[in-house]
């Protein structure tokens, strides 16, 4: 009896000891798989806050990519730890209590040809129902852990809702700023070619005013040169006839023809930039005196803020580019 009561008492403790260390085993394996669930929220979370910092769609893919692949991956580690955790809740108490069931099978009594008397039997049964309870109420208690683990790793996988808005905000940040897609781009190349035809506009008329002032400047040296001569027309047309030359053209009309050009040019430029204070009551200048019926140069009745130029003489560069904005928005 000694014997028996011996080895009963020796199962008890192997049995709370096998008990305790399961706990301890399962109480860490929780532990990690909530931790997993805290770095991947931060992780989702770093995610998201790069997002607004990226210029290009590729460098947006990229992040999505890699959320792609976080989630993928947390999601395949929690099913493996949620299923290592299902063993502490099943397999393994089932197995103490079946080692329980086993040690007690095997205890046969004197009538079924064993060494036990029935009352070391019933003692037996009566000394391992406290830690078979404990087992199972462990057990029981792991299951609702284990849920609550469950639980987390969903609501950790809800913060892809607040990625996903982020990504859509990002994605439609750099369409707008950078002008991609059919919705956005389309408006904005269009305000880009616009911008790039008032532009171009813009530089062949100061390339006009500067040529007129190079033609102007040029009939004043010569007219300074033949000032200094003390050469008259009538003097020149001698010279030219008994050298055998033709006699050097009056100046006069052309003077007149570049000052007349570069007055109207300069009077188009500065309504086309907005330079005149008045543009309404600032009319374009008139003949001068002896310029009767002379034709402006080539160019100037064409240029932008002429009456005749594009957009009929009412557009400016600046209406030009607030257009541009507004298509654009």
């Amino acid at each position: 009896m000694a014997t028996h009561l011996s080895r009963a008492q020796r199962y008890a403790r192997g049995l709370a000891d096998r008990h305790a260390a399961q706990e301890a085993a399962f109480a860490a394996a929780a532990a990690g798989a909530l931790g997993r669930c805290r770095a991947f929220e931060g992780d989702l979370a770093a995610l998201a806050a790069a997002l607004p910092g990226k210029d290009s769609l590729a460098a947006l893919q990229g992040v999505e990519t890699r959320q792609r692949r976080l989630v993928g991956e947390f999601q395949a580690d929690m099913e493996a730890r949620l299923g290592a955790l299902g063993e502490y809740a099943g397999r393994l108490p089932e197995g103490l209590l079946a080692g329980c069931e086993k040690m007690v099978a095997e205890c046969r009594t004197f009538d079924e040809g064993g060494d036990y008397d029935a009352t070391e039997v019933r003692f037996l049964r009566a000394a391992l129902r406290p830690p078979c309870d404990a087992v199972r109420a462990t057990a029981e208690a792991r299951r609702g852990r284990i849920q609550e683990i469950a639980t987390q790793v969903e609501t950790s996988l809800g913060g892809l809702g607040a990625y996903r808005s982020a990504y859509a905000d990002a994605q439609l940040e750099l369409a707008l700023r950078e002008g991609l897609g059919q919705k956005y781009g389309a408006p904005r190349r269009t305000a880009q070619e616009q911008l790039r035809t008032e532009i171009t506009r813009d530089e062949a008329a100061a390339a006009l005013v500067d040529r007129l002032l190079d033609e102007l400047a040029s009939l004043c040296d010569e007219a300074k040169k033949r000032y200094l001569s003390r050469q008259t027309p009538l003097d020149a047309r001698r010279t030219a006839r008994k050298q055998g030359e033709a006699a050097a053209p009056e100046l006069t009309a052309p003077l007149l023809r570049a000052l007349l050009s570069l007055r109207a040019a300069l009077h188009h430029r500065a309504a086309y930039l907005g330079f005149l204070r008045s543009p309404a009551a600032a009319a374009p200048p008139g003949a001068l005196p002896g310029a009767e019926g002379l034709a402006l140069a080539e160019g100037v009745s064409e240029m932008p803020g002429a009456p005749g130029g594009p957009g009929g003489g009412g557009g400016t560069f600046a209406a030009a580019v607030r257009r541009a904005d507004l298509e654009c928005r």
